[in-house]
C-alpha cells in the first residue's frame, strides 16, 4: 500500500521552525520531520501561530507530561490556543483536574468496563458483517475502506449506545458529523467545528437534564460533584462530555486504522494477530510505531529550562507523542515494527496526571474490531490502486482512508 510524502534532506531539516500541525505537506512528512527534529534540535522552535516551542525527544517529553505545575493544560492543548470552552478534565491541572478523573474513573477502570466486554464484541461483529460485501473481491467488491466503512461506526456505536447510552440516533448522528471535523482542516475550520459541537452537546444536556437515575457516565456528569462536593456547573458537563466524545469517537478509529493497514501490507502480520494474546505485546507496538495522538500542548507556568532551552512563563511547549515513541536511544530499531519487542515504554496515552482516561476502553474496542474482523475474513491486502495518505490534523495522526480487500473464510457470507 503506497504512501505519499517525500521531501528534500533540507526541507525536512528546516520543516521544524514552520511546523503547522494542519498542514497537509507536513501532516504527510511527520516522522521525517520530527525525526530530524530529534536528532538535531530535540527542544525547536516553531514560529507558526504566533511562535511555540516542540519538544522531540522521550526523556523531555516525560519530564513536560510528568510535571503539571510547570506545564500546565488550563490552556487547553492545541496549537493554536483558543479562546473556547474547556473540557474536563483533560483542560484542567490538579487538584480540580484530580476530582473529575475520580468522578469519571470507575466507568473507565478495568473492572468498570469488564460488563460491556460481550457488548462490544457483538457491536465488532455486526459492522463486520456490513461490510463483507465491500472488501469481498471474488464479488466484485470496490474495496472496503476499514476507516470510514467500518471503524468509524463501530466506535461511534460503541460509545452512544455503552459507554454514554444516548439513544436518539439521528442526535447522535448529528454530533458524530461534527466531531469528525474538530482537529482537521485550518486552525479556522477546527474552531468553527468546536463550537457547532459545544452547541449540540448543551442542547443535548438540556433534553437529558429530568432522565431517570442510572449506574452510568452520563450520571456522573448530571449528578456528580466535585471541588468539596459541589455540582458540575453547565460549563463543566458540557465540557466533559465533548471530551468523551472528541476522545472516544476519534483516536480509536486512527489505531484500527493503522493496525488493519500494516497487517495488509505487510507479511505475516495477519497470523500473528490470529495468535491468542496479540492484545499485549504485538498491540502496544503498533500504538508506539503509530500513536492515534501525535502531539499534545501544555503552557509554561514559570521560567524553565527545557533540553538546554528557556522556555519562558506563559509559553506554548508542543510534545511530540510521534517522536518520543521512535527515539533510537529508547527503542532499538524505533522506526521498525516489531510485534515482539519485549521493553515498549510508549508515550501513546500520555503520562502522569493527564494519562488518556479511555485507554481501556480503546484496547477493548481495538482488540474486538480486529479480532471480528480476522474471524470473518482472510488474506487481507491492499485495494488495487490504494494510497495512504495522512489527514492534516494538528493533534491526531490518522490515515485519511485505508482501503483493503480480502476473501471470506468458511462460512462467512457477504450477502
Amino acid at each position: 500500500m503506497a504512501t505519499t510524502g517525500g521531501g528534500t534532506r533540507n526541507e525536512t531539516g528546516t520543516a521544524i521552525e514552520h511546523y503547522d500541525g494542519y498542514d497537509h505537506g507536513t501532516a504527510q512528512r511527520y516522522f521525517d520531520i520530527v525525526g530530524a527534529a530529534r536528532g538535531r534540535c530535540p527542544v525547536a522552535r516553531s514560529d507558526a501561530h504566533g511562535g511555540y516551542w516542540i519538544v522531540s525527544a522521550h526523556e523531555d517529553i516525560r519530564r513536560v507530561l510528568s510535571d503539571p505545575e510547570t506545564f500546565s493544560n488550563a490552556r487547553g492543548i492545541m496549537i493554536p490556543v483558543e479562546d473556547r470552552l474547556r473540557k474536563p478534565p483533560q483542560d484542567l491541572d490538579p487538584p480540580l483536574q484530580t476530582d473529575f478523573r475520580r468522578l469519571l474513573n470507575r466507568y473507565f477502570s478495568r473492572h468498570g468496563l469488564a460488563r460491556h466486554a460481550d457488548r462490544v464484541h457483538r457491536l465488532a461483529e455486526e459492522h463486520v458483517e456490513a461490510v463483507l460485501p465491500l472488501g469481498d473481491r471474488a464479488r466484485g467488491g470496490p474495496g472496503c475502506d476499514v476507516i470510514g466503512d467500518f471503524a468509524k461506526p463501530l466506535t461511534a456505536a460503541v460509545l452512544s449506545t455503552v459507554i454514554l447510552d444516548l439513544r436518539d440516533p439521528v442526535r447522535f448522528a448529528e454530533v458524530r458529523g461534527i466531531v469528525e471535523g474538530v482537529g482537521y482542516g485550518s486552525a479556522e475550520q477546527n474552531a468553527r467545528a468546536f463550537r457547532r459541537l459545544q452547541a449540540v452537546v448543551e442542547e443535548m444536556l438540556d433534553d437529558l437534564a429530568g432522565r431517570e437515575e442510572r449506574d452510568d457516565v452520563l450520571d456522573a456528569v448530571l449528578r456528580g460533584t466535585v471541588d468539596g462536593g459541589r455540582p458540575l456547573t453547565r460549563d463543566e458537563r458540557v465540557g466533559t462530555v465533548m471530551q468523551l466524545l472528541l476522545g472516544g469517537l476519534k483516536t480509536t478509529v486512527a489505531a484500527i486504522g493503522h493496525i488493519v493497514a500494516h497487517l495488509a501490507a505487510r507479511d505475516g502480520i495477519e497470523e500473528r494477530l490470529r495468535e491468542p494474546g496479540w492484545s499485549r505485546g504485538p498491540l502496544d507496538e503498533f500504538l508506539r510505531l503509530e500513536p492515534p495522538v501525535k502531539m499534545i500542548a501544555r503552557s509554561a507556568t514559570r521560567d524553565v529550562l527545557v533540553g538546554g532551552r528557556r522556555v519562558r512563563a506563559g509559553e506554548m511547549v508542543a510534545v511530540m507523542l510521534g517522536s518520543a515513541n521512535r527515539d533510537e536511544s529508547v527503542f532499538p530499531d524505533a522506526a521498525e515494527l516489531d510485534v515482539d519487542r519485549r521493553r515498549n515504554p510508549h508515550l501513546s496515552f500520555g503520562l502522569g496526571a493527564h494519562r488518556c482516561i479511555g485507554s481501556n476502553l480503546a484496547r477493548m474496542e481495538i482488540v474486538s474490531a480486529v479480532d471480528a474482523l480476522l474471524a470473518r475474513v482472510r488474506d487481507v491486502r491492499p485495494a488495487p490502486g490504494a494510497r495512504l495518505v495522512r489527514t492534516p490534523s494538528a493533534p491526531e495522526l490518522s490515515w485519511e482512508a485505508v482501503t483493503v480487500d480480502f476473501d471470506l473464510v468458511e462460512g462467512a457470507s457477504s450477502s
